[in-house]
């Protein structure tokens, strides 16, 4: 026997000489071939320097000392290449992926696999619904782009998630042909299976759909209907389903501009945080409780709708504010409506800083029901086609800053009737224009009360100074016939009073 029938070890002949050599060369055949170490496979030129004992597999066109050495084994013994050609079966593991490989006579050498055992093949790009690759079982492939695998009716995959394939010899294809034999393993879970990529903070969720897989944010309100609770299923008989109010712990400021967006949350002076309606700042005003603590709706340049003041919860008061050094800057403009309306409103308001005009029809400030304002800060009444302000109905009215009018209002510039009391004391009251009184400037009727001294009007104006009649009261504390504006004495009728 010269050689070993399997690794090929050289044997030592009878009374051979120089047994060490034949000896050395099986040792070192030993060590290439038991417990199997290669450099790498597949390369097709020598390295430069190798040392004695690095062991390759040549690749397909080796060339140099490789030469006609395709897919064996090279190993440097002596300064020199060794070549042994491998036998079905044999395995080496490689250093340069770490992964333990087996000879086959016709596909070479390929990688071990273990049934059941999950070989890492790749990572596959989503993004343009490719199909399943061909694969065995144990196959997987990590997902680097999210999208669909399996063609455009496959699975929607995001990155990070593991395709793993259950079969051998599964063919390359879609989600119809060969879908059953791959199965999704969700390694990320953003945007799968649990619901929509934002809600708002502490509101319900509910199922969406029959999959048992998808959720989505409601309302409260649609909570409470989907549970179709009533009042007795929370076990207090006299306790209403509904959210609670807002309670605010301080002070607060909502802004309203011009470049804003009633979407917004109205606590931010810029365009990402303000509201773009007044009416936004008020309807959120009233949905909260003020608690101990005041509100101030700070309204940025700009012309804006009428708006229709609201009863709040809570201490207040709520004060609408916008430029007092000029209002012209910050103009409420109504047709066929009141500029600032207030009816039934519980809970006092302050108004200052704006122009307030109206066309077609409609009061600037039209208070009623018992509603309180004071004005307090500089104002402007500009066009006007119907009385300027009125107070009516039991309804509450201060001014107390200095303001100007600018153009003549359709009837008087302040009216107070049915019980409702008006205490006027502007320092200043500045008249540019030369406006007219179509009925007077101030006019009070049916049990309405105008308090007033110490105003300054400057500028020339037309028309009647006063009008009271039906037990109305005038009162300017002894100030005389001509203290409000106008050319026309004023008159008084129906046991009324002007003192």
């Amino acid at each position: 026997m010269t050689d070993t029938p399997n690794l090929g070890l050289p044997c030592l002949e009878a009374a051979q000489a120089q047994k060490h050599v034949t000896l050395n060369e099986a040792l070192l055949r030993l060590d290439v071939l038991v417990q199997a170490r290669v450099v790498s496979i597949g390369d097709t030129a020598p390295p430069g320097s190798p040392a004695d004992g690095d062991v390759y597999i040549p690749g397909a066109g080796a060339t140099g000392a490789w030469d006609d050495w395709d897919w064996n084994i090279a190993y440097v013994a002596d300064g020199g290449w060794v070549k042994i050609v491998p036998k079905e079966g044999w395995t080496v593991f490689n250093a340069d992926d770490g992964i333990t490989y087996r000879y086959d006579p016709v596909t070479f050498w390929q990688p071990v696999t273990v049934n059941d055992a999950m070989v890492f093949k790749g990572v596959v790009d989503c993004s343009a619904n490719p199909n399943y690759p061909a694969g065995n079982r144990g196959d997987t492939y990590r997902v680097s782009v999210a999208g669909k695998i399996g063609g455009g009716s496959g699975v929607t995959v995001e990155a990070g998630d593991l395709v793993l394939c259950l079969t051998d010899g599964t063919a390359s294809g879609n989600q119809a042909t060969v879908g059953a034999s791959w199965s999704i393993a969700q390694a990320n879970l953003d945007g799968a299976v649990i619901g929509p990529a934002s809600v708002t903070d502490g509101v319900p969720a509910l199922f969406d759909g029959t999959t048992g897989k998808l959720i989505k944010a409601t309302t409260f309100s649609a909570f409470k209907t989907a549970l179709a609770l009533v009042k007795a299923d929370v076990g207090l008989g006299n306790v209403l389903n509904v959210p609670q109010r807002e309670v605010i712990a301080g002070n607060r400021t909502y802004y309203v501009r011009a470049d804003g967006s009633d979407a917004n949350n109205g606590l931010a002076d810029n365009s990402g945080g303000a509201f773009l309606t007044i009416q936004k700042a008020v309807d959120t005003v009233a949905s909260i409780d003020l608690s101990a603590y005041s509100v101030t709706i700070q309204v940025r340049s700009g012309t804006y709708a009428p708006v229709a003041l609201k009863s709040y919860v809570g201490a207040g008061p709520v004060h609408l504010v916008g430029d007092t050094t000029t209002p012209s800057n910050v103009v409420i403009a109504a047709t066929a409506a009141d500029c600032i309306v207030a009816s039934g409103v519980v809970g006092k308001y302050h108004l200052r800083g704006f122009r307030l005009t109206t066309a077609t029809s409609g009061f600037q400030v039209n208070l009623s029901q018992g509603s309180v304002v004071e004005i307090d800060g500089n104002m402007n009444y500009h066009t006007c086609v119907s009385h300027g302000i009125a107070v009516q109905s039991g309804s509450l009215l201060s001014i107390s800053a200095s303001y100007s009018i600018s153009a003549s209002p359709g009837g008087a510039h302040l009216v107070v009737g049915q019980g409702s009391v008006a205490t006027y004391t502007p320092p200043t009251v500045t008249l540019t224009g030369t406006p007219a009184w179509v009925t007077a400037f101030a006019y009070a009727f049916t049990a309405g009360a105008i308090s007033t001294a110490g105003v300054t009007f400057s500028g020339a104006s037309t028309g009647k100074r006063y009008l009271a009649d039906a037990n109305a009261t005038i009162n300017t504390f002894g100030s005389g016939a001509n203290y409000f504006p106008g050319d026309v004495a004023g008159t008084v009728s129906g046991d009324a009073v002007y003192a």
